[in-house]
């Protein structure tokens, strides 16, 4: 895979990082870096790089760290979370982005089951200053949704949000801290992506509409907008979303998805700039230099089923 920026109209431009088994870039709240996992079926690390393109790409974990997994920024740019099975289970970690220090423990899960950070709160003037994230926790083949609170150290769930284990919430915080998108099942034949206040008040709110429902719900910067996937092989859709002076939802638009893997990933494959106007993916090392298809062919995924695993341990 090659890791890119794609516009809205559909144009590229990759970094300039070689091919690699490259897996959920996201782009740091600066905008100047991204963390990456990369996986080749026997180790599983996270990778900083700077967008600048003035240095290569750099290791946060490494040999002998255990697999890790699922990177997210904090809020203040200065961390990177992500699952690791370093200490037996499948808990969540994080570390600073530079390399100093060691990583440091957030949650331990259970036997049998696995945690996945999903977003954290904003920092900055007016908001909790980035100390609490939404976290998956997969089992027996359902996933919670769950919020980690950094100041006490302690977690509890978000409402009562659950899925199917192949159905990750995907949950995102918006930027001004006071909403999460997730998607959900609910009793439907395909997820959903909802929206709900944070904290909860029991409004909810649906967001996709159609028959193939949607997943990998994705905030614009200014929250004035929820991307998300609405199918098989479909573009990207945008929704506008407007809270005051009530919440309201506007038509679902298309929006060109050069880059691939937003259904075969159970995670969220792609981020967004923060102009809003660009997309951090994945492309296909086969693809042209200009982000043009190569010729239709069979793709054959190994290992697909390490990374159902660490959503879902099996015991």
């Amino acid at each position: 895979m090659r890791v890119g920026l794609f516009d809205r109209k559909g144009g590229s431009e990759l970094l300039k990082l070689q091919p690699g088994t490259y897996q959920l870039p996201r782009m740091s709240p600066d905008g100047k870096r991204i963390a990456f996992g990369s996986d080749d079926g026997k180790e599983a690390s996270i990778w900083i790089y700077e967008l600048s393109g003035t240095s290569s790409m750099r290791r946060l974990t490494f040999e002998g760290q255990g697999h890790n997994r699922f990177p997210v920024w904090s809020a203040d740019g200065q961390r990177v979370a992500f699952q690791s099975d370093r200490e037996g289970d499948l808990g969540i970690f994080w570390q600073r982005a530079d390399g100093a220090g060691t990583a440091e423990r957030l949650t331990k899960a259970d036997e049998g089951v696995s945690h996945i950070p999903e977003s954290w709160t904003p920092g900055g003037p007016g908001s909790d200053d980035g100390e609490r994230f939404l976290y998956n926790a997969g089992k027996s083949g359902a996933t919670s949704l769950w919020v980690f609170s950094l100041r006490d150290r302690k977690a509890a769930r978000f409402d009562a949000v659950e899925s199917p284990a192949r159905t990750p919430t995907g949950a995102a915080f918006s930027p001004d801290g006071r909403w999460v998108a997730y998607a959900s099942q609910e009793g439907r034949a395909s997820s959903a992506v909802y929206v709900q206040p944070f904290p909860p008040t029991g409004a909810k709110y649906q967001i996709s509409k159609n028959a193939d429902g949607g997943h990998h719900p994705m905030w614009s910067p200014d929250g004035a907008e929820l991307l998300f996937n609405a199918g098989p092989g479909a573009s990207l859709n945008a929704v506008r979303i407007t809270t005051q002076p009530s919440f309201t939802v506007g038509e679902a638009m298309p929006v060109p998805r050069p880059f691939q893997g937003a259904v075969s990933s159970l995670e969220r494959p792609y981020d967004i700039s923060r102009d809003g106007q660009h997309f951090l993916g994945l492309i296909d090392a086969a693809q042209t230099q200009s982000g043009a298809p190569a010729a239709e062919q069979i793709q054959v995924v190994l290992n697909w089923t390490e990374e159902l695993k660490q959503r879902v341990p099996t015991r």
